[in-house]
């Protein structure tokens, strides 16, 4: 974790002038040797800061130095930089509220918090004002985007990562949800339609689950449980013991 932890936070407080201080490799043929996905993250985010040039520009840290804000000039579209140094796990209870540059949105739609690092979805529909607790695991780096849409084109999966479409007219396909061995969601997991399309059954991952309907959203009833062993990613030396948090048994 350490290369993405430091590679991200250069980017959030220096995106506009980047340096690089630690070199990844001693020579060309050494940098060959760099695994393919280091390679692509590294480029990923330094593309990144070229098509987000507005919102470094208006980048703040809040409440600690660990908590970056960067927002664009509409005050409802923003990336959030949280960065967890210790080894344990930490929750992080964030107000989004103008602490944070943002205001509330006055036309109609969705607003819209989702993970873009490490892992991509939609997390929850958010509010002005409206506090969201982040679960950080140790010593690392997690970008989230609020994003506001006016109208959605296709299904959207709110709450895990997958996809999703409407098969014969009134059943819902939720395809490729998948979430992290030994856990279950906490969230409500729902589907934003395009329209208030009446749906009769749902599918996910090949199986029936029971929901409900209000207008355009679809609520699964039931929490999804991930069979495996959950492996915690943060410790913690005491005594001169190493203690394992959040392992599950």
């Amino acid at each position: 974790m350490v290369f993405p932890y430091l590679l991200l936070a250069n980017v959030v407080s220096s995106g506009l002038n980047l340096i690089h201080t630690m070199i990844g490799a001693r020579d060309p043929q050494e940098y060959y040797l760099l695994p393919e996905r280091m390679l692509q993250f590294w480029t990923y985010w330094l593309q990144w800061t070229d098509k987000h040039l507005e919102e470094i520009r208006n980048s703040i840290a809040f409440s600690t130095e660990h908590n970056w804000s960067l927002m664009k000039l509409n005050g409802i579209d923003d990336f959030l930089f949280l960065f967890n140094p210790n080894c344990v796990q930490e929750h992080r209870i964030i107000r989004l509220d103008g602490q944070l540059n943002i205001k509330s949105p006055t036309q109609q739609g969705y607003w819209l918090l989702s993970e873009i690092y490490p892992e991509h979805k939609y997390l929850q529909l958010i509010e002005y004002n409206q506090t969201v607790d982040f679960l950080l695991d140790g010593q690392s780096a997690s970008v989230f985007e609020l994003s506001f849409i006016s109208r959605v084109l296709k299904p959207v999966v709110i709450g895990v990562r997958g996809t999703a479409f409407v098969a014969n007219k009134n059943i819902l396909m939720i395809n490729g949800v998948y979430g992290e061995a030994g856990t279950q969601t906490i969230q409500t997991i729902f589907v934003i339609m395009p329209d208030e399309q009446i749906i009769e059954i749902v599918v996910l991952n090949g199986n029936e689950k029971r929901f409900q309907q209000v207008k355009e959203l679809i609520i699964l009833i039931d929490v999804l449980s991930f069979p495996g062993q959950y492996l915690p990613r943060s410790a913690q030396i005491m005594n001169n013991s190493i203690i394992v948090s959040d392992l599950l048994l």
